[in-house]
């Protein structure tokens, strides 16, 4: 699975939606009774991009056109919390805060800097402000580096960006979430 590693513009709001789809029968004496018809609720996210250089632009560009229909890895960025203390290379446990963060089974730990610089682990489990990974990290990181759940996704539909320069892109991106684990 590939990251799809552009932070969330702060500039727009960041939706996230939660689908069930159910059936209500009723009954001769006009009881009702729900039925769920889906097995898993359907999640999706929508956000804001924007890169302002040509490097960034392009691999973005990549990312939702030459991968549109595989697996990417889409950070929730609405969880994002910083390191509260340095990790070094080959650790695999994270102090950060994880209060009203859902990690879940399946989830991927995302360590970011910049979209060139990043992490991606295997979720193990998290308690008292720690995050812990089923495989060790392949560089240092400092107190500050963001982290962010990972959950895997599909680009929704065609994304239309706008050139904002020669080198800068905008989008909004819509992900259709993978039901988790």
């Amino acid at each position: 699975m590939i990251p799809f590693p552009f932070e969330a513009s702060g500039n727009e709001d960041i939706v996230e939606r939660v689908e069930f789809l159910t059936d209500v029968l009723i009954s001769y004496d006009a009881t009702e009774q729900r039925v769920q018809l889906r097995g898993a609720a359907r999640r999706a996210i929508e956000y804001s991009i924007f890169c302002d250089d040509q490097r960034a632009a392009q691999h973005a560009e990549i990312l939702l056109y030459g991968l549109q229909h595989d697996l990417l890895g889409v950070p929730l960025w609405q969880y994002a919390n910083k390191l509260t203390a340095q990790a070094g290379s080959g650790a695999t446990s994270f102090t950060v805060e994880i209060a009203d963060v859902p990690w879940a089974t399946g989830d991927t730990v995302f360590l970011f800097s910049d979209p060139f610089t990043w992490d991606a682990l295997a979720f193990s489990s998290a308690s008292a402000g720690t995050v812990f990974t089923l495989e060790p990290s392949t560089r240092i990181w400092p107190i500050g580096t963001v982290v962010v759940p990972m959950r895997a996704g599909r680009v929704a539909a065609s994304v239309p960006y706008a050139h904002e320069s020669r080198d800068a892109i905008g989008a909004r991106v819509h992900f259709l979430l993978e039901p988790a684990l």
